[in-house]
């Protein structure tokens, strides 16, 4: 990982206007949506579900797309949808549904995290996707440890294990992106990073934990509101 690239990026992100955009009201009711393609929201979504909802969202305009609070949103980024990863089935099983769920759940989360949605002023939007691409995530760290437990000795581990590392690091990058991101909502990311980013980074390389590390400290010198210094010093505690 690049750490002197990534701090020039917070650097730069640090020097950057507020965000003073608010977001758009939603004008697209549930029936409408499912109109357009996407699932019901009123059930745990398939992988069938996510292709579906991923196949839909990205004919979108900003917007249009699926805002917090409304009850496709609650349902796209909601964990109860990762239930499959870690219930009864054979650890086979669920790899292959994770394996599926990987491709549509990151074209929806990417589509809240691009420059159109975040310049329509869908910040809140985006740090949802992004705690659930964490939660994600941290269910593939869970699989991929309990595979590697059961390889015989010497086997390469599985694959995606340097991956853990990578999306941590993505979500500190918004915790200075001021420009996106409002001060409540990287706050708010900030308070989640607390618990979830020990948690992806049990499912890291060791190389890539030490990178995070370095990482905090770069945003710790360069970030100037008290409330992201205080959230960036709990996040490192965590981590000790």
């Amino acid at each position: 990982m690049r750490t002197v690239a990534r701090t020039a990026l917070l650097l730069t992100l640090l020097s950057a206007p507020a965000l003073l955009a608010a977001p758009p009201a939603a004008t697209v009711s549930t029936v409408e949506y499912v109109a357009m393609g996407f699932p019901s929201p009123a059930h745990r979504w398939t992988i069938a579900d996510y292709v579906a909802a991923s196949q839909a969202i990205v004919r979108l305009t900003p917007d249009k797309l699926p805002r917090k609070g409304s009850p496709l949103f609650t349902r796209m980024m909601s964990v109860d949808n990762f239930v499959p990863l870690h219930d009864q089935r054979p650890l086979q099983a669920r790899g292959d549904i994770a394996h599926g769920l990987l491709p549509p759940v990151r074209v929806i989360t990417e589509v809240y995290m691009q420059r159109p949605a975040l310049n329509a002023g869908l910040d809140a939007e985006a740090v949802d996707a992004m705690e659930m691409t964490i939660a994600y995530f941290i269910e593939i760290g869970t699989l991929l440890d309990a595979r590697a437990a059961a390889l015989p000795p010497g086997a390469p581990p599985p694959p995606l294990r340097g991956v853990m590392a990578g999306i941590g690091s993505s979500a500190l990058e918004r915790l200075v992106d001021v420009r996106s991101y409002r001060l409540t909502e990287r706050v708010r990311l900030g308070n989640s990073l607390v618990k979830s980013l020990p948690a992806l980074l049990a499912h890291a390389d060791p190389e890539g934990r030490a990178a995070v590390r370095t990482q905090l400290t770069a945003i710790t010198a360069a970030a100037k509101e008290p409330e992201i210094k205080s959230a960036v010093a709990r996040i490192a505690a965590s981590l000790e």
